[in-house]
């Protein structure tokens, strides 16, 4: 394999680890920040207005987060329920997440560095690597641009929530890929819908979850 190739398919495989990894877990904190798992499951029920939007898998975790907590939702669920759910908690203990600078599902300027902006950039990282999975590929200029903002928001969040976001990206920054390694990621990332399966992909001092996914509008 040419060198170029190399690296562009490592780099697809490590910002879908990045992603689906470290991104994760930043909404589904952030998520649990704003509501417990006990007061969504009594919120997000039939009748709620995000209820419907829902597939069946979902609602299942959902239903099931009183047992289970928030480990399984993936980037899409902690998103639907971010703006739904935590901007209208209608809780005097509890003050809303605002919305983003620029309003939901629009591109946050530079200088917007809410939470919620913040939110809104994981989704639009996240689907971008839904649009390279047919290549298994990503450009170094590309990644070096979305690995950097990647950085940038687990920064933020590692002071919001109190957390080692950047130091999870910093070690899979470092980590080298092996081979096998890389086909076994990129054989996860494209070869599986939403989050109805999960495979891990061992790595330093951690595990990384591994799923691929449909756009979040």
């Amino acid at each position: 394999m040419a060198l170029t190739a190399k690296t562009e398919r490592d780099n697809f495989s490590r910002f879908g680890q990045g992603i689906v990894g470290t991104a994760s877990t930043m909404t589904r904190d952030l998520l649990a920040s704003y509501i417990s798992p006990t007061d969504l499951v009594m919120k997000v029920r039939p009748g709620h207005p995000v209820w419907s939007s829902l597939d069946k898998l979902q609602k299942s975790l959902v239903q099931n987060a009183v047992m289970d907590g928030f480990l399984k939702f993936d980037i899409s669920l902690s998103y639907k329920l971010i703006r739904n759910v935590c901007t209208n908690l209608r809780d005097p203990l509890k003050a809303d997440l605002p919305a983003p600078s620029k309003g939901w599902g629009i591109d946050p300027q530079p200088s917007d560095v809410t939470p919620s902006d913040d939110l809104e950039r994981i989704r639009i990282l996240r689907n971008s690597v839904y649009g390279h999975v047919s290549q298994s590929s990503m450009p170094e200029s590309e990644y070096q641009k979305h690995w950097q903002l990647l950085k940038d928001i687990a920064s933020r969040m590692d002071t919001l929530l109190g957390k080692s976001y950047l130091n999870e990206l910093q070690e899979l920054e470092l980590y080298k890929l092996s081979d096998a390694q890389v086909k076994d990621i990129l054989k996860e990332i494209t070869g599986f819908r939403f989050c109805s399966l999960f495979s891990f992909i061992e790595m330093p001092k951690n595990l990384i979850m591994i799923v691929s996914f449909p756009m979040i509008e």
